[in-house]
Order: structure tokens, then sequence, then C-alpha cells
């Protein structure tokens, strides 16, 4: 087996590895997501806004503390969490249009 083979071989196996965290993160997401939309539901109930800024802010700072404790890059987390939490926001408002005009069961 030549040098390129055999790093082909160990990249191949890298790479799977990658896709099963990749696909874990994905799932991760998707459980967060379902909170959210009960988080949503609570604050429809209660008359919460969507949007709280200092709940934002302590999201992002308390996960790019955790990246930099684990030395990954805080500004990709922190840019990672402005896309998560924005998203969050938008499924709370789908979830607050359709408490609104249906019988409370988000779909």
């Amino acid at each position: 087996m030549t040098k390129d083979t055999e790093g082909r071989e160990v990249l191949k196996d890298l790479r799977r590895e990658i896709d099963h965290i990749d696909n874990q993160i994905v799932a991760l997401i998707a459980r967060r997501v379902d909170v959210v939309r009960r988080v949503g539901q609570v604050k429809f109930h209660h008359g919460i806004a969507a949007r709280l800024p200092y709940r934002m802010t302590e999201v992002k700072d308390r996960n790019t503390k955790a990246a930099r404790k684990l030395g990954i890059n805080d500004a990709l987390i922190a840019q990672l969490y402005t896309l998560i939490i924005e998203d969050a926001i938008l499924v709370e408002e789908r979830v607050k249009e359709h408490e609104k005009t249906n019988s409370g069961v988000f779909i």
C-alpha cells in the first residue's frame, strides 16, 4: 500500500467520523427546535415577547465562554448562536401565529 493510499484510507475513516458527528449535531438542533416550540407556546400564553435581548446575550455569552474553555474559535460559536437564536425567534413567532389562529396544537 502506498503512502497516498494509506492517507486516503485514514481520511475516509476520519470523514466517516465527522459525518457521524454532523448527524448528531443536526439531531441536537432538531431537539432544540422542539423545545423552542414549547417555549413559544409558553411565551404566547403568558404574553412574553419572542425576542428577549437579555436572553440572547446570555445564551451567546455562555456558549462563547464554553467554546474558549474547549479551545474552539469563540467567534465561530458566536456566529453560530446568532443564527440559532434568530431561527428560534422565527420558530417562536410561527408558534404564536399558529396559537392565535388554531386549536393550540402545533404541527
